[in-house]
């Protein structure tokens, strides 16, 4: 993982630099990428250089550290960090191409794939919410054109309940209204800008904030009662939300429907349960049937009770 220090990042960028031959220069250049600055324009100019100097630093940086684009750079330099972290947040970047378009398909998985990321591809969006779950997916990138947040299908859902973790970027932007398209920083043209993509999935699933905010949704094991009488499992929790397991039960309960409000009392451990008023935003049926649920009204004090045990959980692998 990739801290928000200057002076982690600074001893990461030498411990590169002086393992793979690079001149102060050239570390300049890489650390210019690490930190967001991914188009040569935007480095010559930082640095002051011409663009010619900067695609000139890129070719020896390339060679001598043995990739053959920025990306591969990228890549490699936080495959290189997070092999020293004892904690790695991210190792490789779970990614879920959502109804990908046939002609973009087989690039994008095999390119991901080439740069370390887990890749796996969801033709059908009512799939999506558990894929998500199931998969733990860090990343998922839909086509514009066809699902985004706005429709308020699967995707704003997935938006709705989980909030920024995970991501959701977009390939081909034209799709998006316009004040999406002013407000994204993640929508990219395919296939010219897939190593722009690729630079973007692992800048975010390597940095600070990304590793504290994934500490907020955790796998769970959380006993809670909804009502008086039926007693649930929480399995994966987050300071929206959770998803709670309901197992089939003979000649019982019927799950509740999307809409539905429950009043629930999670045990979170600390000696006290905590009252949660929750709607069902959507239901699971099969072999592991439940209910993807919604907070509501927390109190700053049971945001604070609930924001403490997922903080002093476990990362997801």
């Amino acid at each position: 993982m990739i801290e928000s220090g200057a002076v982690s990042l600074g001893v990461d960028l030498v411990r590169f630099s002086e393992k793979h031959g690079l001149t102060a220069r050239e570390r300049q250049v890489l650390g210019l990428l690490v930190c967001g600055h991914d188009s040569v324009p935007r480095i010559a100019e930082e640095l002051q250089l011409s663009r010619n100097t900067v695609h000139n630093h890129f070719k020896n940086i390339f060679r001598r550290a043995r990739c053959n684009s920025k990306t591969a750079l990228l890549a490699k330099f936080i495959s290189g960090v997070a092999a020293r972290r004892a904690r790695p947040t991210v190792a490789a970047p779970r990614v879920l191409l959502l109804r990908p378009r046939d002609e973009h398909q087989q690039s994008m998985v095999e390119d991901l794939s080439r740069l370390g990321m887990q890749v796996y591809v969801e033709p059908t969006p009512g799939r999506l919410l558990d894929r998500v779950r199931d998969l733990r997916i860090h990343v998922v990138v839909t086509d514009a054109e066809r699902d985004t947040v706005e429709d308020g299908g699967p995707v704003g859902l997935l938006e709705e309940i989980y909030g920024e973790h995970p991501a959701i970027f977009y390939a081909n932007p034209s799709g998006l209204s316009r004040d999406s398209r002013v407000m994204s920083m993640r929508a990219y043209e395919l296939p010219r800008e897939l190593d722009a993509l690729a630079i973007a999935i692992y800048r975010h699933c390597n940095n600070a904030s990304y590793g504290r905010a994934r500490a907020r949704r955790v796998t769970t094991s959380l006993s809670a009662r909804i009502g008086k009488d039926r007693l649930v499992t929480i399995t994966n929790l987050s300071a929206q939300g959770a998803f709670v397991e309901l197992p089939n039960e003979k000649g019982g309960l019927l799950p509740p429907a999307p809409g539905e409000k429950l009043d629930l009392a999670l045990a979170l451990g600390d000696g006290e349960a905590l009252p949660v008023e929750a709607e069902v935003v959507w239901t699971r049926q099969g072999a592991a049937p439940g209910v993807g649920i919604r907070f509501m009204g927390m109190s700053e004090d049971d945001t604070r009770r609930l924001r403490k045990v997922l903080n002093a959980a476990p990362l997801a692998a």
